[in-house]
């Protein structure tokens, strides 16, 4: 099947021309000339399909980019554009553009030219330069690493199968391209926890196989188990555009060597008996083959919840040592209160403070740019006191929270030297 990679500002353009060319292409789409130009590093696809107007870039210019690079400068472009300036398609055609197609477009229209333009380009041979395929890599040395493992005799451990429900549309909406992020989101997510053996497959449309090599406690994979529900949602859900429409969640069956199996055919075929369970009952939860159906546990773990006026008086008792923090503090609760009635999403307030005796004015700006980077669009976060800061975490949960404060403190103490001062936080979840 052919690749077109469609770039447009407007998330919903991408979604419409998505759903009208996916039955017939296979499609990659991304919303900026800057993200289009990182992913043409990696693939070369059959067809572009521009818009001329974008922010930062116009297609005009990303078009006279592609065209510097060798590999890519054969790729036929269709442009896309409102405008009806006669002037500005024959510009376009003058640059080389296969076709011009004016928005709104009807479906039939639009599939009636693309066809005509991949029937009329005379393509060169072109040199392959796309990586090897994460996937195929997977499903070759992890999983024969994952079996291996698993028909050793002498091991124990676990084998955890992760279903990502959603997965299948990222493949559908954004190509194969973002199906591999995908697999990089999951490999940054199991480097963060040491005692995986870094070793996960693909192993069926939206399901994964891992593996813990050890004779570690329930307690501990009950917990390592939660904490990557939370993660792999939260991660792969940031790098995807809100405007798609696509969200992922996570549910997982384990089975645990030797109670559960001691080849891979048994352990997998209990962990995925396990694993249908959890699916048949609901999402974001994990069960252990041996487990009674009612043990079944929620990967969410509940923490202290408070009301719009616990969230007031907690507020209010913070460090207020100037008027600008107390002003801070209020513009805060008038921002969630507001959004919190209007949209009724989970909403997590992390309350971060530094402790000690050292250059704390120094730090506190290291905090500050931290708390920036650590953030997602829409979350939001104010200086509510001389060492005190809020982070207000939009539609979160409550592990989502937890963690993107771990991350907070991790990044902090890694730019600061000074060891006298000390990062500590304090998380409620909002009713």
């Amino acid at each position: 099947m052919k690749r077109i990679l469609m770039v447009d500002d407007v998330a919903t353009n991408l979604r419409c021309a998505a759903e009208i060319l996916k039955d017939n292409y296979e499609i990659t789409a991304v919303k900026s000339g800057k993200k289009a130009l990182e992913l043409l590093e990696n693939m070369i696809p059959d067809l572009m399909l521009l818009d001329v107007n974008m922010p930062e870039m116009s297609g005009f210019e990303l078009f006279e980019r592609i065209r510097k690079i060798p590999e890519l400068s054969h790729i036929p472009t269709v442009f896309l554009t409102a405008e009806t300036d006669k002037d500005v398609e024959e510009h376009g055609r003058q640059m080389g553009a296969a076709d011009f197609i004016r928005k709104p477009f009807e479906p039939d229209e639009l599939i009636r030219r693309i066809d005509k333009v991949f029937q009329d380009s005379l393509k060169k041979p072109v040199k392959v330069v796309q990586k090897i395929s994460t996937a195929a890599s997977l499903l070759d040395k992890n999983m024969k690493k994952l079996e291996a493992w698993a028909d050793s005799g002498e091991t124990e451990g676990y084998l955890v199968l992760l279903n990502l429900e959603g997965f299948d549309r990222i493949d559908t909406v954004l190509g194969s391209f973002a199906r591999e992020e995908v697999f990089l989101k999951i490999e940054d997510v199991l480097r963060e926890i040491p005692e995986s053996d870094m070793c996960f497959c693909y192993v069926r449309d939206s399901v994964f196989g891992t593996y813990f090599d050890g004779n570690y406690s329930m307690d501990f994979m009950k917990s390592t188990v939660k904490r990557m529900i939370a993660e792999l949602e939260f991660e792969i859900n940031e790098s995807l555009s809100e405007d798609l429409d696509i969200k992922i969640t996570v549910s997982a069956g384990i089975a645990s060597k030797p109670e559960d199996g001691r080849d891979y055919e048994t352990l997998f075929r209990h962990a995925d008996k396990a694993l249908y369970f959890v699916r048949e009952i609901g999402k974001r939860r994990f069960h252990f083959y041996s487990m009674k159906p009612e043990e079944t546990h929620e990967g969410m773990e509940d923490r202290e919840s408070i009301n719009l006026l616990q969230l007031k008086h907690q507020l209010e008792s913070r460090s207020m040592d100037c008027a600008d923090s107390q002003k801070s503090l209020q513009m805060a609760y008038h921002v969630i209160s507001r959004y919190w009635e209007r949209e009724g999403v989970p909403i997590q307030i992390v309350f971060f403070g530094i402790e000690g005796e050292g250059a704390r004015e120094q730090t506190m700006d290291i905090l500050s740019e931290v708390i920036s980077e650590s953030l997602r669009k829409g979350d939001a976060a104010v200086k509510c006191g001389k060492y005190q800061y809020i982070a207000v975490l939009i539609n979160a949960s409550a592990e989502n929270g937890e963690m993107v404060a771990r991350r907070i403190k991790k990044n902090f103490e890694q730019k600061t030297d000074c060891t006298e001062n000390t990062l500590v936080f304090e998380m409620k979840s909002m009713e």
